[in-house]
């Protein structure tokens, strides 16, 4: 519980060691490696086995993007994440974030025709 908010705070990581919040976008930080890259501030104070690379955010429910300001960038994500794989945004992103949203849409049951709420 946070004193004074009458709120209580979740983990921001998953049972994977996965991050729910993304400081940048999600295509440079899907290519963030603590090995490779040293510890700079990013990693300090995160656990050993900390994700890194593709498996640095959470599958199953991302909840802060950040760095995404402009319209047309939350438009391009929206795509991304619930439009059809079919269609030319989704078509434009190279490997690594296809394989990162697919399996951001599979967790969340989002098909490859797109978001259907119904």
């Amino acid at each position: 519980m946070i004193p004074n908010l009458s709120s209580s705070s979740e983990p921001t990581r998953d049972d994977k060691l996965r991050e729910y919040i993304a400081i940048d976008k999600i295509n440079y930080v899907l290519g963030w490696n603590r090995k490779e890259q040293g510890e700079w501030w990013f990693w300090k104070g995160k656990p050993e086995g900390a994700g890194e690379e593709e498996e640095c955010c959470a599958h199953d429910r991302p909840i802060g993007l950040h760095k995404y300001k402009l319209p047309s960038e939350i438009q391009r994500m929206d795509l991304q994440f619930f439009g059809s794989t079919d269609g030319e945004t989704y078509k434009k992103l190279d490997a690594k974030m296809k394989r990162y949203m697919d399996k951001v849409r599979g967790a969340m049951g989002i098909s490859d025709k797109g978001f259907n709420p119904e």
